[in-house]
């Protein structure tokens, strides 16, 4: 079973190159004399990180680990389903644990590319590309630092054409996330050992993003969870589902914790 402290953040948006051309310019008789958005596009998107996903934007990325997420990391038991991806050792941050990675760094990700009509191609310099993408980070980096960092970061390659769009209908979670060593964390971790005589998995916060930190700002608690899910659960996509056993296990510990809360061994509230 999974304790889950908070959540990495998410923002997303939009890169478009867009030089509003009218009609299509035949690629024999203008290509090599007119930009193509889609190569435009995609050496902007290939500059924010390296061949192997290492992000090349400095502001985007956390000063550190913190030692207490780092420890927490390590301790973590993973029951790898038989369907699971198997995580590249080589993609992403060098020196860092595959639970740091997911758990404790900034990742970004292109959902989606388009340019031209790749269903029915026709022989054109493409006038317009546009890519959804996706940056996931925890709490250690200023959410406000990544749209205007990565602005900078295309200007000073000569991509000032490549916009950024926010404002696409798409809402942006914040991270968050609850010292490993709170004391409610410490508390919870033992009201589930008590009822399952298993230790939970604690993890500083989830690799997705959820609206954890509005919970926190709403309600003035540390941020705490419980997932009753597993790896191999298809999530977003056909056939979601979830397994008797672990909703049971889930119900159980649930209900013990609200149990162990009207004894008199809880931290102050506020803590």
């Amino acid at each position: 079973m999974d304790l889950n402290l908070g959540c990495r953040g998410g923002i997303f948006f939009d890169l478009i190159v867009d030089h509003r051309r009218l009609g299509a310019t035949h690629s024999g008789h203008w290509g090599g004399v007119l930009p193509d958005a889609g190569i435009q596009l995609a050496h902007a998107i290939a500059s924010i990180t390296d061949p192997l996903g290492r992000i090349n934007i400095q502001e985007w990325l956390p000063a550190n680990v913190p030692e207490q997420v780092s420890e927490a990391c390590k301790c973590l038991v993973v029951d790898q389903g038989a369907d699971t991806q198997e995580p590249d050792p080589d993609w992403g941050q060098p020196d860092l644990s595959v639970h740091e990675k997911t758990l404790a760094w900034t990742s970004f990700t292109v959902l989606a590319f388009k340019t031209g009509n790749p269903d029915n191609p026709v022989n054109a310099v493409p006038s317009h590309a546009k890519a959804r993408c996706q940056v996931r980070y925890t709490t250690d980096v200023d959410r406000q630092v990544f749209v205007p960092a990565l602005r900078r970061h295309l200007d000073k390659i000569k991509l000032n054409h490549v916009k950024i769009n926010t404002e696409i209908g798409r809402d942006q979670f914040p991270a968050s996330r609850t010292d490993p060593n709170h004391p409610w964390v410490k508390w919870m971790i033992n009201s589930i050992k008590k009822t399952t005589n298993v230790k939970p998995n604690v993890l500083p916060c989830s690799s997705g993003s959820n609206p954890s930190e509005l919970f926190k700002s709403g309600l003035k608690t540390p941020v705490i969870w419980l997932p009753h899910s597993y790896s191999g659960c298809n999530q977003h996509g056909p056939d979601e589902h979830g397994l008797k056993s672990f909703l049971r296990e889930g119900l159980g510990a649930t209900a013990g914790i609200f149990w162990d809360l009207g004894e008199d061994s809880t931290p102050p509230i506020n803590v």
